[in-house]
């Protein structure tokens, strides 16, 4: 099992639970996910010097689920928002962020280009491009097959699921 670590805010910035919360125990954060209340998950395979997480991976579950995927430097490269229906995960929204760099830590303002996929059950999607001129472009989608865009709700402790399947979207081109 991947090593992660859970709390009920969590600050990209400084890699730590915000101002008023603290890292959870794997008991206090499992009754949190059973009780459907708010938890937000951490890779922490990977820390530096201080111990601090360097997570290549985020997962906000809140009944809808937020899974980010970040950039060597920090960046968030992906969201990608799943909608809870009827019991089951549905990839939303995709959002991946292209920076002037890898390396550097830049807010999600500073993406040269924005890349936005939104999928809808009836198998239509639309993809809108932004880039940093401010021009946009959006083109819509019809008969998208959507079988690929199901997910289980995962079962506490099994992250890899949702995160692999968010590492497998494909922004900019629905499945």
């Amino acid at each position: 099992m991947q090593q992660v670590l859970y709390t009920t805010r969590w600050n990209r910035l400084t890699r730590k639970p915000t101002l008023g919360h603290s890292w959870l125990t794997e008991e206090d954060a499992r009754r949190r996910y059973d009780n459907g209340e708010g938890l937000e998950i951490v890779d922490a395979a990977v820390r530096d010097a201080d111990g601090t997480p360097r997570p290549v991976w985020f997962v906000g579950a809140y009944g809808r689920f937020r899974v980010q995927l970040f950039l060597p430097g920090g960046s968030v490269a992906r969201n990608v928002d799943w909608d809870l229906v009827e019991g089951r995960l549905w990839r939303w929204v995709t959002t991946e962020y292209l920076y002037p760099d890898e390396d550097t830590q830049h807010p999600m303002s500073e993406a040269t280009t924005v890349v936005e996929t939104t999928t809808r059950h009836d198998g239509t999607a639309s993809v809108t491009v932004s880039d940093e001129s401010g021009q946009t472009h959006a083109t819509q989608f019809a008969d998208v097959a959507t079988d690929g865009y199901w997910l289980d709700v995962p079962v506490f402790g099994e992250w890899g699921p949702i995160v692999n399947a968010t590492l497998g979207a494909t922004p900019g081109a629905p499945a």
